[in-house]
């Protein structure tokens, strides 16, 4: 059996399914002040959402490899339902556990961790 690894890319995906019930938690009419306060936090970043200025994303981790001949496509399994305009430092985070979930995945498939490393194009 031949095998090889052609590429092994990171991806960040449109999440159409993201869950915005959590930004509907807190009653605007409450006599809580801070209740209050946490209503009105969410209701702009809801309206924020409605207005297209931020979705969700999944982030994944996908590689292309060669099993005699055929190209096959495996990929981590992915963190879905983030917020777009999360920071960065959050999203290499998210990058690096996917990374490692899918280097376990090759591992297994008999890729050492030069051919893994060799072919990271992880910018």
């Amino acid at each position: 059996m031949t095998k090889e690894i052609e590429s092994i890319s990171c991806q960040q995906i449109f999440d159409g399914d993201g869950d915005i019930s959590w930004l509907q938690q807190y009653d605007i009419n409450s006599k809580d002040i801070e209740e209050r306060k946490y209503a009105l936090q969410d209701k702009k970043r809801l309206e924020a959402y409605y207005n297209d200025e931020w979705h969700f994303v999944g982030v994944q981790v996908v590689a292309e490899i060669r099993i005699d001949g055929l190209l096959q496509t495996i990929s981590s399994g992915g963190l879905w339902g983030i917020e777009s305009d999360s920071g960065n430092e959050y999203f290499d985070e998210v990058f690096e556990e996917q990374k490692e979930q899918l280097k376990d995945v090759l591992l297994q498939l008999g890729f050492t961790e030069k051919e893994i490393a060799q072919n990271e194009d992880l910018n």
